[in-house]
């Protein structure tokens, strides 16, 4: 805010202003939290490698970022596509597991 918007501006103008303020400093609060975390994680990964027993189950860093939530329309119906598609073919395999264990059941009876 200038000097001039300060003093001749409306007084509106430097509420507006202070939550300008308010949401910036809360965004590089947020992002240098999530640095942190990374950073973290980072750090465990490398220190549970470094420090685990010869032969022990290696500690992977994570293949994806964190999920913030932030994702389109479309990628959120691409990800329930996907999630419908994987019920549905568990359905249909148990189905088939199913029918065969009847089958099997009803031809020994026979």
């Amino acid at each position: 805010m200038t000097a001039d918007e300060y003093w001749h501006g409306p007084p509106q103008l430097i509420r507006v202003y202070k939550e300008a303020y308010k949401l910036r400093v809360r965004h590089e609060n947020e992002y240098a939290w999530l640095q942190g975390m990374y950073m973290h994680q980072g750090v465990a990964v490398a220190l549970a490698n470094g420090f685990s027993k010869k032969g022990g189950k290696k500690v992977k860093y994570p293949e994806k970022p964190a999920d913030l939530g932030l994702e389109t329309d479309w990628e959120k119906q691409d990800k329930a596509r996907k999630e419908r598609d994987k019920i549905i073919a568990n359905l249909s395999l148990w189905k088939h597991q199913w029918d065969r264990a009847r089958g099997k059941k009803s031809g020994e009876k026979s």
